[in-house]
């Protein structure tokens, strides 16, 4: 039927690149790879397409896979239930086939990040060429297949695939306690080890709308220089509902050593998400010269969740552990997070003008290394 239609419209290729063909009684369309057989099969007097079933997707026992709930293991699932697909939204599982032991890759890119796969695996790719990515030129292709021919002459990469679009998770029934921006402020210069909430802060900006975050609370000064104290003020007697909302979510108590995203905001709404993400980057973050924008933690967690709001809001991450050799602090750890996205991870005025939207390098993903862990 396909071949029928092809010839009577005359212009194959151009319409099996775009859209599908209008079969009657065809529903949704064809994925790249069965637009290439269908283009491969009408210029082709004679041709037999063959392939086995279930193949497409296929991952080890253990793999976590991220749903519009989080992330489940991969042997949880069943058809009918929703994952997060490449643009963001959720998509239905239609089928789940158990294949037995096989031949396990682990592919790696060049964020470091990785993922382990069976050899059947497909992937929607784009070539490079010449150290520019050709626009709209997908292809859809094997994990084996691409294992055979990753990187160019030059010994460079050659592959890039898709960036999620922003997440969207199921919408939550619980209310978020602590306004997100205000929470990513508490996470990076706010001290909530004890049973009180100190901040620190040079920015007024950042100041003043703490001060009407909080109102009726009061944003007192400390002894220190740049030192406030978040309280219910002289004379009252009710519960600072801050302290209450932090001691709800798990955090009260935590150092910098230990803090991290509550779990209800690393699902929120991606201007949630946004929203305390730049709470983080307003206070432990920094806007370099060059474009590169780095958040720094002590908390290997925070910093695991930093991670987690970038890549759900369709960025990227390069990660880096940096140990202090010399002076008071020698010994200590630092995890950082070097984040790219297309929207300004910021809020604070003196940030957002230092930051720089990517234009000649947005954010992408490109293979680095297939191995076999056969």
């Amino acid at each position: 039927k396909y071949i029928e239609l092809a010839n009577e419209n005359h212009h194959t290729s151009g319409l099996i690149e775009s859209d599908p063909f209008p079969i009657p009684g065809l529903h949704g369309e064809l994925r790249p790879y069965q637009f290439s057989c269908v283009e491969y099969s009408v210029r082709n007097n004679r041709v037999i397409i063959a392939d086995s079933p279930g193949l497409g997707k296929g991952h080890p026992v253990g793999t976590n896979i991220l749903t519009p709930n989080g992330w489940k293991k991969i042997e949880n699932l069943s058809v009918g239930d929703k994952i997060i697909g490449s643009n963001g939204g959720s998509t239905k599982i239609t089928g789940v086939n158990y294949r037995g032991i096989l031949p396990v890759f682990k592919v790696s890119f060049n964020d470091g990040s990785s993922v382990r796969v069976d050899g059947d695996h497909l992937w929607n790719i784009q070539h490079r060429s010449g150290y520019k990515y050709l626009p709209d030129k997908w292809r859809t292709v094997s994990t084996r297949d691409l294992s055979k021919d990753l990187l160019d002459g030059e010994n460079h990469r050659k592959w890039k695939i898709p960036i999620v679009g922003a997440v969207e998770f199921e919408k939550q029934n619980a209310p978020l306690p602590i306004a997100p921006y205000l929470l990513g402020l508490l996470l990076g210069d706010g001290a909530i080890s004890q049973d009180s909430i100190y901040f620190t802060s040079i920015d007024e900006e950042i100041l003043e709308y703490i001060r009407k975050e909080i109102h009726p609370l009061n944003l007192r000064k400390t002894s220190g220089l740049y030192g406030y104290h978040l309280s219910i003020g002289r004379g009252n007697t009710y519960k600072n509902p801050i302290i209450t909302a932090l001691k709800g979510l798990g955090l009260m108590g935590h150092t910098s050593l230990t803090k991290f995203v509550p779990p209800m905001y690393l699902l929120g709404t991606p201007q949630e998400r946004m929203e305390i993400l730049q709470g983080i980057m307003d206070t432990d973050g920094n806007a370099g010269p060059d474009g590169t924008n780095e958040f720094v933690s002590a908390s290997k967690q925070l910093a695991d969740d930093v991670t987690f709001l970038v890549l759900s809001l369709g960025g990227i991450v390069r990660r880096s552990i940096k140990t202090i050799r010399s002076g008071p602090y020698t010994g200590n750890t630092y995890h950082r997070v070097n984040v790219k996205t297309m929207e300004c991870p910021f809020r604070l005025s003196r940030k957002v003008a230092a930051w720089k939207k990517p234009t000649k390098y947005k954010p992408s993903r490109s293979m680095s290394g297939i191995r076999s862990e056969e």
